[in-house]
């Protein structure tokens, strides 16, 4: 009977202390968390922004081309945020997919210039140097963007590729750090040279040459407070 006792109550033990332990990872405050966040930001494992993920997307976009004033392009920073919501007294919509690149957004332009927007606001590059590309090749890709816009009529806004923070990150950021700022310098050139508003995002955002911790959930993207932060930044433009 006491033996029965025992091995109940080491299962009990057992089932609590595992509940416990989940329930933290969950809020992600214990091991492994932040391993686990860095293997998969290092090899880009990131749900949902698969290949295929990406084409369908923008396959919807290109096809139900709602028009709109004002068009936010980028990847996963731009195609979280509700951009409607945030400016609901503009005419805004969005044309970020998570986990694009330069290279992808150029692909797909005919899904950006369809809205007929009179303004384009464009952020990314974080993907290409998560996946090896330099920032030369990037910007290559930039300005090809930057001048089908401006064929088009837009306004363009290019504003800087975000810091992650190497806290969060590990590796996966410290090691794109530097070409972030090398990129950033180039698209701010980039901006000059066509006589477009160049749109520092990072001056808020950043503390010590890395994304604010209070305005991120993850190292790389940007919470509500963020967003309130890019809102505030933006505005002046949107309006």
């Amino acid at each position: 009977m006491r033996m029965i006792i025992l091995y109940l109550s080491i299962i009990m033990l057992s089932v609590s202390c595992g509940v416990i332990w989940g329930i933290q990872y969950n809020k992600n405050t214990i091991f492994p968390f932040r391993l686990v966040q860095s293997i998969k930001s290092y090899f880009g494992l990131k749900p949902g922004f698969t290949d295929r993920g990406i084409a369908a997307k923008a396959q919807i976009y290109a096809s139900f081309n709602r028009k709109a004033n004002t068009v936010m392009i980028g990847d996963s920073l731009t195609d979280i945020a509700d951009w409607s919501d945030i400016f609901p007294g503009a005419s805004v919509v969005n044309r970020g997919i998570g986990g694009d690149t330069a290279n992808g957004i150029l692909s797909r332009m005919d899904g950006v210039l369809s809205v007929g927007a009179k303004k384009a606001f464009i952020m990314v590059g974080i993907n290409d140097l998560l996946k090896g590309v330099s920032p030369s090749d990037i910007l290559e890709d930039y300005s090809k963007i930057v001048k089908i816009l401006i064929e088009h009529g837009h306004q363009v806004y290019i504003q800087s590729t975000l810091f992650c923070n190497g806290t969060l990150l590990s590796v996966a950021c410290t090691r794109n750090l530097n070409k972030i700022s090398v990129l950033n310098t180039g698209l701010e050139q980039l901006a000059k040279q066509h006589g477009l508003t160049y749109i520092n995002l990072n001056s808020d955002l950043s503390l010590d040459g890395q994304l604010n911790e209070l305005y991120t959930y993850d190292g790389l993207h940007l919470n509500a407070f963020g967003y309130e932060v890019w809102k505030n930044k933006i505005e002046q433009y949107i309006n």
